[in-house]
């Protein structure tokens, strides 16, 4: 066996054991469930003619930033999935 396919082999056998894909899935839900309650409260608000306050403010600000964070958070993901 060359030394390639060797180097080939234990490629492989890092990638199938990667954890990468259970972790994105994780994060995919960590982000989608967070979400849908700050809609469904948002929701409620418009609703219920209540008036929008700070906390309310704060969580909006909080994910209107969060999309920087995210390429930064997958990238590492799919590094995982590939055994670095």
């Amino acid at each position: 066996m060359s030394t390639y396919a060797a180097a080939a082999t234990a490629a492989a056998t890092v990638v199938r054991d990667s954890k990468g894909p259970e972790l994105q899935r994780v994060m995919a839900a960590m982000i989608t469930v967070p979400f849908a309650f700050m809609a469904l409260r948002f929701y409620c608000k418009m609703g219920s003619n209540k008036k929008f306050g700070w906390d309310d403010a704060v969580l909006l600000l909080s994910w209107v930033s969060r999309p920087r964070s995210i390429p930064t958070r997958t990238s590492g993901a799919r590094g995982v999935s590939n055994g670095y």
